[in-house]
């Protein structure tokens, strides 16, 4: 479910986290997810974690962001 291309520990670790309570919290993950410095300026058709995943359909924005950011990334493409 994770693309990841050069990523940073600070963004992988939000990614993992918010992963982990998203898991706890019973919300499915339904989309790929991308991150990484390699993403950056590229168009991806997927969910995106950090500021180098900006051009993601959607994204978790922050760099880093924080665990927060990618729950409510994943709450909302959960429907």
């Amino acid at each position: 479910m994770v693309r990841q291309d050069s990523a940073c520990s600070a963004c992988y670790a939000a990614l993992v986290r918010g992963l982990y309570i998203a898991r706890e919290e019973g919300i499915p993950v339904k989309q790929e997810i991308a991150v990484g410095q390699g993403w950056k300026g590229k168009r991806v058709s997927c969910l995106g974690v950090g500021a180098c995943c900006g051009a993601a359909e959607s994204c978790a924005p922050g760099c880093p962001p924080t665990a927060a950011a990618v729950v409510k990334l994943l709450r909302e493409q959960a429907g």
